[in-house]
């Protein structure tokens, strides 16, 4: 199913607002296999996140300064903490902005991961995307060309001003491969990978989703080594003009050698 998200050429042409790297550090713990999230912040401008790890869904919460300064942690510890209590999240506020219908129309799926181009019609059942984006989207190392968007969610959003709101959006890309058989024996000429980005909207009512080749040098600079970065949440602070977002190579990758989990904060001036 095809995304109805609409790209206004003169929106595309404004400039987003800058964002100000002010701090990166690794998360607590983030050797786990886990999926950390950020749950709100209090009075203090401190952030409190949460992190499910482990096959039985093992509990760890922490509270982070500006700074990045360990302010508070609980830690079931895989079950071997009897003292556990969860932190009082009473003080902390999240209000998710409201998502206009251009950023819902993000959320959509349906066709396959892996087939034939001929027989699945592709890319014609694909969200397209321009040549522009397919080269930008050449930096994650796939194995093939680009030939469109097999299906998108939106992960999270921040409203950063009137204009402007910042979303984490994963997306699976379907690439063009040699013809090959999987492990049933059926072929396939084209394959798809899934990756996760940070991607500005624009417009006084979210009119606009900026196209995926809208330079973000301030979030992209977050790769660490030969991966890209795998942005999975994100909070923003409207009193201090403070963005925090997740940093997570390790959602996609889930391989011992993807880098830590990582807690970026961006000033927006």
């Amino acid at each position: 199913m095809q995304s109805t998200a609409r790209i206004d050429e003169s929106v595309e042409s404004a400039v987003p607002p800058t964002l100000i790297r002010a701090g990166s550090y690794p998360l607590p713990h983030s050797d786990r296999t886990g999926s950390p999230a950020l749950i709100g912040i209090d009075a203090h401008g401190q952030v409190a996140l949460e992190m499910i790890y482990g096959t039985d869904g093992w509990l760890a919460q922490y509270v982070i300064a500006a700074d990045g300064t360990l302010v508070d942690q609980r830690d079931e510890a895989y079950g071997h903490n009897p003292d556990f209590e969860p932190l009082d999240l009473t003080d902390f506020s999240n209000l998710p902005p409201h998502l206009p219908d251009t950023v819902q129309d993000l959320a959509f799926a349906g066709g396959r991961w892996r087939g034939l181009r001929e027989t699945d019609r592709v890319p014609d059942i694909l969200q397209p995307l321009t040549v522009s984006e397919k080269m930008a989207l050449n930096s994650y190392g796939f194995a093939g060309p680009v030939l469109g968007v097999v299906e998108s969610r939106v992960l999270a959003a921040a409203q950063i001003n009137d204009r402007w709101l910042l979303i984490c959006r994963q997306v699976r890309i379907a690439l063009a491969v040699p013809l090959n058989r999987d492990i049933d024996g059926l072929p396939y000429d084209y394959d798809s990978s899934l990756i996760n980005v940070a991607q500005w909207v624009a417009g006084p009512a979210g009119t606009s989703v900026m196209p995926l080749d809208q330079p973000l040098d301030q979030v992209l600079a977050m790769s660490h080594t030969s991966f890209s970065p795998q942005p999975t949440d994100l909070l923003y602070d409207s009193i201090r003009q403070r963005l925090w977002l997740i940093d997570n190579p390790d959602e996609m990758a889930n391989r011992e050698s993807a880098p830590a989990a990582a807690l970026h904060i961006f000033e927006c001036p």
